[in-house]
Formats: structure tokens, C-alpha cells, sequence
């Protein structure tokens, strides 16, 4: 009898959880931009049945999550407005309260080294675009660079207004870019920054893609690398790392803790994965 009580009382602690975990995707935060013109689609996370309701901007949609706890609904098409209003969701035991959320375009700023590249190191150029980024109607969305073996949900960034104490670190052509065009159009215009250096076309499409013309003769490669890599295919990944620390003066890497093929920036679909996917099907202007 004892242990039945147990089990019913760690069942009920693990619907608790459930419920405490409700969540919207990692996109949707405080000062965040929502693509005017548009469809918009909000998704997230709650109990299996649970009903989850969302307004925004005199809209209000309903929705019941699936058996996998995940819910959706669409924002019908909305005009832009600078003045941020609040977002909410609210669940059966929790509400999610987003605020300032103002409705403009969104731009994906995507790429390797040449658009990961951030003002500071701009030289003249820097100087002019810090003097322009206290601009509340700039929003700015900052990927952090990882990869992954299989398609994320969620990632950790935030939405943040431009300012001068934070757009030195983020991508000189998205700023740049948004600093040139938001006082043209005169309406919000949000950046979302998913870039990484040192990365090919490869690592920003989905397996089901590399594992296809064109690009399936490069996926082949990667599966010989890493059908080998157990049988010594390893060594020349472990030489070139360590080489790198010597020259670094760096820890120096070995067998049990070097960087493995499939973590490397280069392995294809990892960006995609960990950085591209968490995103859809978010709408924007445009890329």
C-alpha cells in the first residue's frame, strides 16, 4: 500500500512539473519584434489537454495542446506599431507575460565569418554605428553559435533593444543594415543574428537535404570519417587539435576529451540543427 501511495504521489509531482514547465519558444521574449503584414504563428509547450489561450494586440486565440504537451496558434495579419503592448499566454495554472512587443519586420542576418563579424571590429565604420544605436525602435535577437546531431527546440537568447553598451558585439551588416532602413520606413525592425564562422552551406541545411544531390557526395565523406573514427580515424582530428592548443597555449587535448566530428562547427546539419530549426516556423520579412 505504502509504495502504491508513493508512486501516486511522484505521478502527481511529475504532472506538476509539466504544468510549471509551460513555455513559449525561445523566440518570444520581452522586447521582441512581431512581423507585421503576416501571419504569426506562437508555439510552445504545456500539459497533454491542457487549453492555452493568447492575446496580443486585440487578438485572442485558443488551442488545446496535443498528447506531446504542444500547442500552436496563428496571429491573423497585423499593421505595424512602435508602441510596445504586451503579449500573454495563459495556461489552466500559469500565464506567460511578454512585454514591450512591438510589430514591425524582422530580418534574418544568416551566414559565416563575413555577417558574423561584429561592429567593434569595424574601425571608422564602428564609430558611426555605435553613435546611431540608441534606437528603441532596433531590436536585436543574438543566436549563439552551437551545432547539434538532431533538430533543437529551443535555444538560449533573448530579445534586446539596440543600444550603446551592447551593439559592439553583435553583426556589423545587421546593424548596419537596420540602422540604415528603420528611420526610412519608420517601423520597428528586429534582427535575428544566426551566423557562425567557418561554416559552408552544408551546415545550414537539414540531413534530409545533405543526404541528396548535390550535397550527398559530402555527406558520404563524413560517414566514411566517422565509420572510421573508432578504428583510428581520430588521430589526424587529434594531431590538428593539438597543434592548435600548442599554438594557442591551450590545454592540450587527448583522445578522451578532443572535439568530436559531430561537434565540430563544420559538421553538416549542425548549425541547422542547433540554430536554424529552433526558429521555425517563426515569420519574418526576409533573410
Amino acid at each position: 500500500m505504502k509504495k502504491v501511495v508513493i508512486i501516486l504521489c511522484l505521478l502527481g509531482l511529475a504532472g506538476m512539473t509539466v504544468r510549471e514547465e509551460m513555455r513559449v519558444a525561445s523566440v518570444f521574449s520581452d522586447h521582441m519584434v512581431i512581423q507585421r503584414g503576416k501571419k504569426v504563428p506562437v508555439w510552445g509547450e504545456a500539459a497533454p489537454g491542457e487549453t492555452v489561450v493568447v492575446e496580443f494586440n486585440g487578438q485572442k486565440q485558443k488551442t488545446v495542446t496535443g498528447t506531446d504537451g504542444r500547442w500552436r496558434v496563428t496571429l491573423s495579419p497585423m499593421k505595424a506599431n512602435r508602441k510596445g503592448q504586451p503579449l500573454t499566454i495563459k495556461g489552466e495554472q500559469h500565464m506567460i507575460v511578454l512585454k514591450d512587443v512591438v510589430i514591425g519586420d524582422i530580418w534574418i542576418m544568416a551566414g559565416q565569418s563575413n555577417m558574423f563579424r561584429d561592429i567593434r571590429s569595424m574601425g571608422p565604420i564602428n564609430k558611426e554605428a555605435v553613435e546611431k544605436a540608441d534606437n528603441p525602435q532596433i531590436r536585436y535577437f543574438k543566436v549563439p553559435p552551437k551545432v547539434a546531431t538532431r533538430p533543437q527546440s529551443h535555444l538560449e537568447a533573448k530579445w534586446g533593444v539596440l543600444d550603446k553598451d551592447h551593439v559592439t558585439t553583435l553583426t556589423a551588416i545587421g546593424v548596419i543594415f537596420a540602422e540604415k532602413i528603420q528611420p526610412v520606413l519608420n517601423v520597428p525592425v528586429g534582427i535575428l543574428s544566426v551566423n557562425m564562422g567557418s561554416t559552408s552551406v552544408e551546415c545550414w541545411v537539414p540531413m534530409e537535404i545533405m543526404q541528396k544531390p548535390p550535397f550527398l557526395e559530402t555527406w558520404r565523406y563524413w560517414e566514411k570519417e566517422l565509420d572510421q573514427w573508432d578504428r583510428g580515424g581520430y588521430e589526424k582530428y587529434l594531431e590538428l587539435q593539438q597543434k592548435q592548443a600548442s599554438r594557442k597555449k591551450k590545454p592540450f587535448p587527448t583522445r578522451e576529451n578532443m572535439i568530436r566530428l559531430t561537434e565540430t562547427r563544420t559538421f553538416p546539419s549542425g548549425a541547422y540543427n542547433a540554430m536554424l530549426h529552433p526558429l521555425f516556423p517563426f515569420s519574418v520579412k526576409g533573410i
